[in-house]
Order: structure tokens, then sequence, then C-alpha cells
């Protein structure tokens, strides 16, 4: 079930009423901004757990770092929008938010951003894609294995077990390994994935 807020201040008091597994904001809304939707949602016991998903058209540095700030669990770029991009980020969020021994402690587009939020959050375990904006998935393994050591598995759509290459690659760079990304929730074999 989709619920749709007018505002912030609307949002919260469909937060307030009912359940929900997720929240999917733009930043820039009248009477209670998506930053601040995204703050009260963090600092509120009965809604912290809800994962929050920024869709903005904000792409500065500082919008994004905001974004981190106030808890969001994903920033997404309107000018960058992909359907299956959004899909892939919920499934994430709300599959890895029903197993109670994992806990999502932050999401970032973009390799600059994952080093200042391993910085931030100091996670047990990142992963991240290869092909990312600003930074790919190497370079940004690389810095953060020379800065804030912390276990890093990469998954790809782009690798196959039968790719050396990058699987030389991203152990190069400090991986503990390189997984083949499953298939989005809208593909026909999500189903076997998840099994699997």
């Amino acid at each position: 079930k989709v619920t749709a807020a007018i505002n912030g201040e609307d949002a919260l008091t469909h937060l307030n009423a009912n359940r929900y597994d997720l929240v999917v904001t733009d930043v820039n809304m009248p009477k209670v901004d998506g930053f601040e939707l995204t703050r009260r949602i963090r600092t509120n016991k009965a809604l912290s757990h809800i994962p929050v998903v920024l869709v903005t058209s904000l792409d500065s540095r500082e919008d994004k770092e905001r974004g981190i700030e106030v808890g969001a669990d994903a920033y997404i770029v309107k000018s960058s929008f992909d359907q299956s991009n959004l899909l892939d980020v919920i499934k994430s969020l709300t599959i890895m938010g029903e197993d109670p021994e994992i806990e999502v402690v932050g999401s970032v587009n973009d390799g600059i951003h994952a080093l200042d939020a391993v910085k931030k959050y100091k996670p047990d375990v990142v992963t991240m894609d290869i092909h990312m904006r600003y930074m790919n998935g190497f370079d940004a393994t690389r810095s953060i294995m020379e800065e804030e050591p912390v276990p890093i598995i990469i998954v790809s759509g782009s690798y196959n077990s039968q790719d050396n290459f990058k699987a030389f690659k991203a152990l190069e760079m400090g991986a503990v390994t390189i997984l083949k990304k499953p298939h989005g929730i809208t593909n026909p074999e999500f189903e076997a994935d998840a099994k699997q």
C-alpha cells in the first residue's frame, strides 16, 4: 500500500497514525522539507527504524552531506533518476531491514560520498557497485582502505564469475570479494535469485 502526503507535515501525520515500511520523499516541500522530515523521523523512537529515501533535484555535495547528516538511507538525484535504481534501493533497504542481524546505517550514490559515509557511520561492512558517478567502486575501495579500513564487498551487475580481471582488481584495491548483483525486483529471475 502506498500513501501520498502533500508535504512533510502531512507525512508525519500519516507516519504517526499508521505503520509504514519505507518513506520516499522529495526535499523541496512546503511547511516541513525532506531534510527536516528525515530528521524528525530519526529522532522519533517509534519511527526511527523506517528507511528514508530522498529523491531530489538538489545535486550539490553539501545537500548530499546534509541528507546523510539528517539520517537518510539513500539520496537519489532526479537528473540521474532511474526507476530500476530506485527499486534496487528500496529492495535493499526493505530486505536488509527485515533481518534483525543487519542494520543499514547509510547509503550514498557515488564513490566520493562513500568515504565520507564510512568515516561518519563506522560500518562493520560496506557494499558498493563498480560503476558510480565521480569515483568508481575500485577507486572508492582503495580510498576507504587507505583512510578508514573496513571489509568491502563489491556487488556489480557488470561482473560475472568468469571475469578474472575485475575480481583481481577488486582484491588488489582491498575488497574482500566481488559478487554479481542479483536481478532487480522487476526482473522475472528475481524470485530465483532471492531463493539463493
